[in-house]
């Protein structure tokens, strides 16, 4: 396990973060809060923040809501579906089952 120097929090590599990111909304199967998505992923809070913002640039999420109190943004995978397909070298499930990321984290929505 490799900790970042500072914090000793995992170091997650930012090239994995977007791939997390997206599995994490995905695995909630329903809009989240940016609150929740970060919470749901390992790694630097600021490349967490960062990358969220590349992939809504870059339409691999979209983001509704009003990005203030009691109107939240939430952040969703698009309609067509823009997601990276499925590869077990990446971690994700080859079409056997449901492989999540260790990066991914497990959280009660309720």
């Amino acid at each position: 396990m490799d900790l970042t120097p500072k914090t000793g929090a995992q170091y997650v590599p930012v090239s994995d973060l977007g791939r997390d990111i997206i599995e994490a909304i995905i695995v909630a199967g329903r809009p989240q809060t940016e609150y929740d998505v970060l919470k749901a992923v390992r790694g630097k809070m600021e490349d967490k923040r960062r990358v969220l913002r590349e992939l809504l640039a870059a339409g691999r999420i979209r983001r509704a809501g009003g990005g203030k109190r009691n109107d939240p943004y939430l952040y969703s995978i698009p309609p067509d579906g823009d997601v990276p397909p499925p590869k077990a070298e990446d971690g994700w499930d080859d079409g056997g089952g449901a492989e999540v990321s260790p990066n991914v984290r497990e959280v009660d929505w309720n």
